[in-house]
């Protein structure tokens, strides 16, 4: 559906005055730089004239309501009261004023709307002050209602008139924006197209019902503003629309909120605004305000950013594959070192790195639930890491559920006095196989390891040293890897509240406080055991760089930044 709100002024009414046949402005007091270049006749040009208006006004139709005139010009009658007397003439006469009438400026827009747009609903701002004053629109709204509804016979379009309480001055600007903001909270749904007027009404209700509809969030917003011909207006023909978007106005407010959701690393969310955003400049193309030509760099400056978001997002959610997939539609140009980066770090992605990473986000946002468990996952994955560096992996058979070691073959590679390392082990099938599965399981497995390493003459003193440091660091992180299966197991979770609370629990366990968790992690990461690359273990560990998502956060703002800059 499609919904109107304009504001109506005095400009928004004409008259047939008796023996001529122009429509005379009632309260059209003022002149525009925009108007429509028109070779008006010599009559049409005495009537337009403003004086001749006024006076046509006071003498003619002002006499025959039985309006009171006081002096000359325009303030020399009351609007309230002439439009008042002219309803209820209106009323007793309708046939009679129907032909005499015309809804001035408004007409276009409402023609605009009706006729292009299939408008169902017209809202329309008027006051009624108290006391009383002369510029009064509420007995207008009345008069052009009763009007274009005898004049279009059509039962399908509603008008809602808005009065702008008493207690709220018009030339109010604070309260009147705050009475616009409360009718687009409580009366618009931003899914429906929305057509705007500024045109009547004070400035102040002009400029509130201008910056509320842009800061609204409505996708399909279009402003209509209606060309002022005179000659259109002396015969009683609706005013041709500009319709006018503010887009770029829009687009500096969405990206403002992308760059506010990439400082928290949330690239799902800024993604879901930036295809917002997209289908919001279709809707733009499609109604004639922008043409694709305009458009064309912007739109695929903003569909680069996109992909460089879905593939952060790919990342944060554990999906290598499509991030790699989504990187091949970057366009990365490998001539630059940025793209460089992120091309060889999507290849040569490090599970350890992204988890240790995205504990970093976590931590800074302060979403302890998730950084939790993306710390628990990060544990897991540095012992399969551990075992994978120490040729673990030649031992491990494929299980339904994590792996097994075949216990025979175990125990012909250890010596004698190591034998007792498998009663660590949780044997299945009579003995025969053991899982590996969970932390102890693996730890376990890395002891047997490193014992059979020695055996074969392939381990060194500081391996023993290294697992013993590795060991210890973990446990260190046991109270809270169990807070997380809790969390997980009990449907519950822990926000920042609770830090200083669990901190007292933790100490009591033993174990580290949350706030050295990420310097527990750390220390585990440059473990030899772990053989990480010097360079990653500076720029990732030691310093504040979070791997990918430092990167592809950059990569995307320098795409949008552009955008505003190149229009």
């Amino acid at each position: 559906m499609t919904t109107l709100i304009a504001n109506i002024g005095t400009s928004d009414l004409t008259v047939k005055i008796q023996g001529f046949e122009y429509y005379i402005p009632v309260g059209f007091d003022r002149d525009e730089p925009n108007e429509v270049a028109e070779d008006l006749t010599e009559d049409e040009k005495v009537i337009w004239e403003r004086n001749s208006r006024e006076d046509f006004i006071a003498n003619g139709l002002c006499k025959e309501l039985g309006v009171e005139v006081r002096g000359q010009g325009r303030n020399a009658y009351s609007f309230r009261e002439l439009t008042e007397k002219l309803l209820a003439a209106y009323q007793r006469e309708p046939d009679f004023w129907q032909e005499r009438i015309r809804p001035g400026r408004i007409w276009g827009v409402i023609h605009t709307a009706i006729e292009e747009f299939s408008v169902k609903k017209i809202n329309i701002f008027v006051t009624n002050q108290n006391p009383p004053q002369h510029q009064d629109t509420c007995f207008l709204f009345e008069i052009i209602k009763r009007w274009i509804e005898r004049h279009l016979q059509r039962e399908d379009i509603l008008f809602l008139k808005r009065v702008i309480p008493q207690n709220v001055k018009p030339n109010q600007q604070d309260l009147v924006l705050n009475e616009y903001y409360r009718f687009f909270v409580d009366e618009i749904d931003s899914n429906e197209v929305v057509l705007v007027s500024t045109k009547g009404g004070t400035p102040q209700m002009q400029t509130a019902l201008r910056l509320q509809s842009i800061t609204a969030d409505i996708p399909k917003l279009l402003f209509l503003d209606p060309i002022l011909s005179k000659r259109k207006v002396l015969l009683g023909e609706p005013s041709a629309c500009v319709r006018t978007s503010y887009w770029q106005y829009q687009r500096t407010q969405k990206y403002r909120v992308v760059m506010q959701l990439l400082e928290r690393f949330d690239f799902a969310g800024a993604c879901q605004v930036l295809k917002s955003w997209q289908s919001i400049l279709s809707f733009q193309i499609e109604q004639g305000v922008v043409s694709k030509s305009q458009l064309h760099s912007s739109r695929k400056l903003v569909d680069d950013a996109i992909r460089g978001l879905q593939v952060a997002d790919s990342l944060m959610n554990l999906d290598i594959e499509a991030a790699r997939a989504s990187k091949k539609e970057m366009n990365l140009d490998i001539s630059l070192d940025l793209d460089t980066r992120i091309n060889q770090a999507i290849g040569n992605h490090s599970i350890l790195l992204n988890l240790y990473s995205q504990c970093k986000i976590y931590k800074q946002n302060q979403q302890i639930s998730h950084f939790l468990s993306r710390m628990s996952s990060l544990c897991e994955e540095i012992l399969d890491e551990v075992i994978e560096k120490l040729g673990g992996r030649q031992y491990l058979k494929s299980a339904t559920v994590g792996s097994r070691v075949e216990i025979r073959e175990i125990k012909r590679l250890l010596p004698q006095d190591q034998l007792g390392l498998l009663d660590s082990l949780d044997y299945f099938k009579d003995g025969e196989y053991a899982k590996i599965l969970y932390r102890a399981s693996k730890l376990s497995f890395l002891a047997i390891l490193l014992a059979i390493r020695k055996n074969v003459g392939k381990n060194g003193a500081c391996e023993d040293k290294s697992l013993s440091d590795l060991k210890e660091k973990i446990d260190s992180l046991e109270f809270w890897i169990r807070k997380r299966n809790e969390m997980i197991h009990d449907s519950q979770g822990f926000s920042s509240n609770r830090i200083s609370e669990l901190n007292k629990e933790a100490k009591q366990k033993g174990a580290c406080p949350y706030e050295n968790i990420l310097k527990v992690l750390a220390d585990i990461l440059i473990s030899p055991l772990l053989k990480l690359p010097n360079i990653d273990k500076q720029r990732l560990i030691t310093d504040d760089d979070l791997y990918l998502y430092t990167g592809l956060k950059t990569w995307a703002r320098e795409r949008l930044l552009r955008d505003l800059r190149s229009s």
